[in-house]
């Protein structure tokens, strides 16, 4: 009787633990799928075809043979736009290796959405400009106070110059002020609005200010004319939000306090954005005139100019900030075709609007290509990882050797063949034309 007793309890027991088992399995598989649906979020854009820039890299054996190597990581968009009679434009988009759920370090790409969410800002406040003065008051541990801005036409600080400082040449303080400025919370439930849900931006480029002091954002007063018209309060982040891939460790060690240490590099709380949707907001901001309303930034359209004006111009053409051009040379963050290279040649009836990301050995450019005077257009946006020892923070990458290199001849091959390419239609591009170059009428 006893062991009947046992006998039956062991087969209830062992129902009950495969029960257990199958629904741990199934919440298992609903975690999984709602991470792939936040993952799936992402990818705004269509890639279906990937044959013709199969073909394309296939012509120049270095970019073949780094675009196939793994450990490169490279992922590639190259949108073809065709224009109907009326110029409006169409897009086919070809790809390689693109996948949302392979994580790199979006590093500066973050400062274009800051770029345009501060003139959407400004637009709501109403009552200031980005001319307006504005004084970021140190509140906190790693806050930095700043009253004065030897960058800016008139030395005070205001968002105007540090725009252009992230546009022109991705300076990183520029970043931080405007990060404490929009603050955590604006951005990503703009982004969300915008369609780009999963984008992270959670702190500032300022490395002594670490974790949970990022959550935390600077009273800002600014004025006009001496005369305080608006006051932002300091606040703290009230989103809790994770990052969409989940937790992000890469590279075989790092570099903490100047020692060497044997554990992969936490990017779980750092800035991140997929190729596509860098790719998809710079489309939005070239295309805005033929975008639907509800798709469109909620920016003027003066405002959008102004933005394509410092993506396409050359630091050296800035009346302000005054760059040396030998230190801010031309091709100076033109990856794609110029290679950053001091000593590149510089097409006069192209210009390339574009934004670039450099860290821990990853390298993006995401660009739109205008050839004025040839009537060609395309968008071609890569990232390429160039990190042989895996060592994270060691400022020993290849970036020269490989990263620009390859940059460089992929442009060159995409341009080269849209040079060629048959239109029914030539694009009437005169409205992307501007008056670039600043400091040509100063004495």
């Amino acid at each position: 009787m006893i062991f009947v007793l046992s006998k039956k309890f062991l087969l209830v027991y062992l129902f009950i633990l495969i029960l257990h088992s199958c629904n741990a399995s199934n919440q298992k598989s609903q975690n999984e799928t709602s991470k792939n649906k936040i993952v799936k979020e992402k990818d705004t854009l269509l890639l279906p075809d990937s044959s013709l820039l199969a073909q394309l890299l296939e012509s120049n054996a270095f970019v073949k043979k780094i675009a196939e190597d793994k450990k490169y990581a490279v992922q590639i968009i190259y949108t073809q736009i065709d224009r109907n009679k009326k110029n409006e434009p169409s897009f086919k988009n070809y790809s390689h290796q693109v996948d949302s759920t392979k994580y790199f370090y979006a590093a500066s790409l973050v400062k274009l959405p800051s770029a345009i969410l501060c003139l959407q800002k400004v637009n709501e406040i109403k009552t200031i400009s980005i001319n307006s003065t504005m004084h970021t008051i140190a509140d906190g541990p790693c806050q930095v106070a700043a009253y004065k801005d030897s960058m800016s036409y008139n030395q005070s600080p205001n968002l105007d110059t540090y725009i252009r400082r992230m546009l022109l040449v991705s300076d990183d303080d520029a970043f931080s002020r405007t990060f404490e400025f929009l603050t955590a919370d604006y951005i990503h439930q703009e982004l969300k609005n915008y369609g780009f849900p999963n984008i992270r931006i959670w702190h500032r480029f300022d490395p002594t200010c670490k974790g949970m002091d990022n959550n935390k954002f600077n009273p800002i007063h600014f004025y006009n004319k001496n005369e305080l018209v608006y006051a932002q309060k300091a606040s703290n982040s009230k989103l809790l939000l994770q990052h969409p891939l989940g937790k992000i460790y890469y590279g075989k060690s790092q570099m903490l306090n100047e020692k060497l240490e044997t554990s992969a590099k936490n990017f779980s709380s750092m800035n991140f954005m997929s190729l596509q949707n860098t790719h998809e907001m710079l489309r939005k901001i070239m295309f805005q005139e033929y975008i639907k309303n509800s798709e469109k930034f909620k920016i003027e359209a003066t405002q959008i100019d102004y933005l394509r004006k410092l993506l396409a111009m050359y630091p050296s053409e800035a009346s302000y900030p005054k760059y040396n051009p030998s230190q801010y040379f031309n091709a100076y963050t033109k990856y794609l075709l110029y290679g950053n290279l001091q000593s590149a040649k510089i097409h006069p009836q192209l210009r390339i609007f574009n934004k670039v990301g450099f860290s821990y050995g990853w390298v993006s450019d995401i660009a739109y290509f205008c050839d004025f005077e040839n009537k060609v257009e395309f968008m071609l946006s890569a990232v390429i990882y160039a990190n042989e020892d895996g060592i994270m923070g060691d400022g020993n990458y290849e970036y020269k050797t490989i990263a620009y290199p390859f940059m460089k001849q992929l442009g060159e091959i995409i341009y080269n063949h849209e040079l060629k390419r048959k239109k029914n239609f030539l694009p009437q591009l005169d409205y992307l034309k501007q008056n670039f170059n600043e400091r040509q009428h100063e004495k």
